[in-house]
């Protein structure tokens, strides 16, 4: 038997197949990566949207109930018994939220100062909340956003 040693070998070396790999892998990584990046940002410019509909819904539930929610013991828990869900299901009478969840994904809340009409001094803010990674300045989405409601 006599070997052919003019004959190309058939299919992939070793360090082909490293090389390929390589490049497949940094590919993968640089697409998921820009996946992540893509997502984050139209979280924040859809958080920023949300602002004005909060704060109107803020505003609405003052009018209508006299103090401002606390949701922010409640966020990402589930509804328990009591005082605390009598408000959430209140705020989302007033803010219906997909999710089901009282502020949209990526929105921390958080109550600063409650509104107590009875207390107020002139000059003093009547009721205040934060909301946290907002997408509020346009500069940086990351910033809060400090909100100062009356009725």
């Amino acid at each position: 038997m006599a070997w052919d040693f003019r004959r190309s070998p058939t299919g992939f070396t070793l360090p082909e197949l490293l090389v390929s790999t390589v490049i497949a892998a940094t590919l993968t990584g640089a697409m998921v990566s820009a996946i992540t990046y893509w997502n984050q940002t139209k979280s924040k410019s859809v958080n920023g949207a949300q602002i004005p509909l909060i704060e109107s819904a803020l505003r609405q539930y003052l009018r209508t109930y006299g103090n401002l929610p606390n949701l922010s013991a409640s966020e990402g828990a589930q509804l328990n018994e009591g005082e605390e869900s009598e408000e959430i299901a209140q705020w989302l009478r007033i803010y219906p939220s997909a999710s089901g969840q009282p502020m949209p994904q990526g929105i921390t809340y958080s109550l600063q100062r409650q509104y107590v009409p009875s207390t107020l001094s002139k000059g003093q803010v009547p009721g205040e909340v934060r909301l946290a990674g907002t997408g509020c300045s346009p500069i940086d989405p990351a910033t809060s956003c400090t909100l100062s409601l009356t009725p």
